[in-house]
């Protein structure tokens, strides 16, 4: 339908239903796919990087305007060991804040897919690990959940992964990325 009736906030498919988002290609438009779809996205996808808080805080404002929950993924603006020591509280504060002032849920994942990005100074797992933990307590009650999203291939045998290292037990929800085998 147009807008679930009886939803808890924007994007909600009801209880008992199963939330339909996407990602489309730059060029395409979610409103034309909901088109083509005869039906509206309960969730958006949506990528940015560390300067691009604006961008990102009115994506999130505009997904809650066309009832979408929004999903938000950024970059950070240093590494994930000096984000999770505070060295960039200000930039992780000013985005929750903006974020929080929308008053209505968010998911936002903080550097998505971290484990090709493993190496140099303050980039190990444990950092990864750490920085989302900051985030989740810094991000209290502000209406935004900290999504850490992982790779389905850290899952597997053949990547020589260990995938406890990346994982966050106390994060509420967990995005896998899951990608076609072709």
């Amino acid at each position: 339908s147009a807008v679930a009736t009886g939803t808890r906030y924007p994007g909600d498919p009801g209880v008992g239903r199963l939330f339909y988002g996407a990602n489309v290609m730059p060029g395409l438009s979610v409103p034309s796919l909901e088109d083509a779809l005869d039906h509206r996205l309960t969730l958006q996808r949506s990528y940015f990087n560390a300067a691009q808080v604006d961008g990102l805080v009115r994506q999130a404002a505009d997904d809650h305007t066309a009832h979408r929950l929004p999903v938000v993924s950024t970059k950070l603006p240093a590494s994930w060991a000096q984000v999770a020591s505070g060295g960039s509280d200000p930039w992780l504060h000013d985005l929750l804040d903006r974020l929080g002032d929308l008053a209505k849920p968010v998911m936002l994942a903080l550097h998505h897919e971290p484990e090709n990005d493993v190496g140099g100074a303050g980039m190990a797992p444990a950092d990864w690990v750490a920085m989302q933990r900051r985030a989740m307590v810094a991000a209290a009650g502000s209406g935004v959940t900290i999504l850490p999203i992982l790779m389905a291939w850290t899952f597997t045998t053949e990547s020589g992964r260990d995938a406890q290292e990346w994982w966050v037990p106390e994060a509420p929800v967990t995005g896998i990325d899951c990608y076609n085998p072709w």
